[in-house]
């Protein structure tokens, strides 16, 4: 990029620890063949926390553009982090297709 184009932050000061938890404490849950975001934003974000509002959900990535093994599929997704197991497990049985 251009010298004009970069963004200026302050330093980080505090790092994350164990990113990888939720993953490897099964505590993730990826919704795939979202509407794209680009158009619909503020309806994605809305279907949801309306889904998932009832559960304990501790962080969210943000939406992801990707190649679909399916051409059916849009290209997005998002994956949210539970609390705990039982959450995503839960969510994922209820949700599932």
């Amino acid at each position: 990029p251009d010298l004009e184009e970069i963004k200026v932050r302050a330093p980080i000061t505090t790092y994350p620890r164990d990113l990888f938890a939720p993953i490897r404490e099964g505590r993730s849950v990826t919704i795939d063949n979202i509407p794209d975001p680009t158009t619909e934003h503020l309806n994605v974000v809305n279907k949801i926390y309306s889904i998932f509002h009832s559960f304990d959900v501790t962080s969210l990535s943000r939406i992801i553009l990707y190649t679909p093994r399916k051409s059916r599929l849009s290209n997005w997704y998002v994956t949210l982090y539970m609390a705990t197991r039982e959450q995503a497990e839960l969510a994922c049985r209820l949700y599932d297709g």
